[in-house]
């Protein structure tokens, strides 16, 4: 059963963890929308525990060391040895009982219910209950590790890119495992062309004058009527970036315009420019330009 919610709620995660268990990171206080992200570490020989049966979606990506798992869940028994790469999916609404033997860092990865919901309706266009994902107890998944790591670097960056690429992350891992792991075969429908021209520039008048804001994805589809996954196919179509990418660089692209008054500090700069404070403007900036702001500003003044 797929709920309207897309706070996920935090008192059910580390919680139901063992005590042998340690919390290394977590994106509870990024405040992102519709994913939690949890990385842990296992330190004791032996780990036995149970997780509840909760409403979101749970991906458990195998980071580092070896180790055996035993595993149960719908009366169905696994058991086998996990090595970095290994994933298990756990679907939601159900209750799984856990048995480790070593000491295996783990990435675990929440999706909201509303995730699953915006994608089954926007995206495949049925109904979010006729949709489910498969149980599985180990796979290889290139692009879920690969999405999970960028998710993990981004969180231990400590945000440098924002809102805006971590949830366009998760919407893209969610059509992804609705697509490969879910019990129904889907046809997404595609458009193709790019944006209109009229659409086009309402998205980039849209993104332009909020760039001191948060942006989100969602919102910037919703201003242009589009699904999230068809507006950043097309956009992308259009542009020959991401809208994430386009948002970064003009933010940069701003924050260079700024840097050429002699009365507004670096820092006031990253702040208008949307960035959460100097030192993530400094990253971006000499990513982008191959110089800092400070560097910049002493060329231009």
């Amino acid at each position: 059963m797929i709920l309207q919610s897309n706070v996920i709620p935090q008192s059910t995660k580390i919680s139901d963890q063992p005590e042998s268990s340690k919390l290394l990171i977590s994106s509870k206080q990024n405040n992102w929308q519709g994913i939690l992200l949890q990385r842990i570490y296992y330190s004791a020989a032996e780990s036995k525990f149970s997780l509840p049966a909760i409403p979101e979606e749970l991906l458990i990506i195998h980071l580092d060391y070896p180790c055996h798992i035993e595993r149960s869940l719908k009366g169905k028994y696994d058991r086998g040895r996990i090595v970095p790469g290994d994933i298990t999916v756990v679907p939601s609404g159900e209750i799984s009982q856990w048995h480790i033997q070593g000491n295996p860092d783990l990435l675990y990865i929440y999706l909201a219910p509303s995730l699953m919901e915006k994608v089954a309706t926007e995206v495949v266009e049925v109904d979010p209950q006729r949709i489910e994902l498969v149980d599985r107890f180990t796979l290889r998944d290139p692009f879920i590790r690969q999405v999970g790591l960028l998710l993990l670097g981004e969180l231990e960056s400590g945000g440098v890119a924002g809102r805006l690429y971590a949830e366009s992350l998760a919407y893209s891992l969610t059509v992804h495992l609705v697509r490969e792991y879910s019990t129904m075969t889907l046809e997404v429908n595609e458009y193709r062309g790019g944006l209109s021209k009229y659409r086009l520039r309402q998205a980039i008048e849209y993104i332009n004058e909020h760039l001191d804001r948060d942006l989100k994805l969602a919102r910037i589809a919703a201003v242009v009527g589009m699904s999230q996954y068809h507006f950043s196919r097309l956009f992308k179509q259009s542009m020959g970036i991401s809208p994430y990418k386009y948002v970064i660089h003009q933010r940069v692209e701003m924050a260079k315009k700024l840097l050429k008054q002699q009365n507004i500090s670096i820092t006031e700069i990253a702040f208008q420019c949307g960035f959460s404070h100097q030192s993530h403007l400094t990253k971006i900036f000499h990513q982008l330009t191959g110089t800092t702001p400070k560097q910049y500003k002493n060329q231009v003044i």
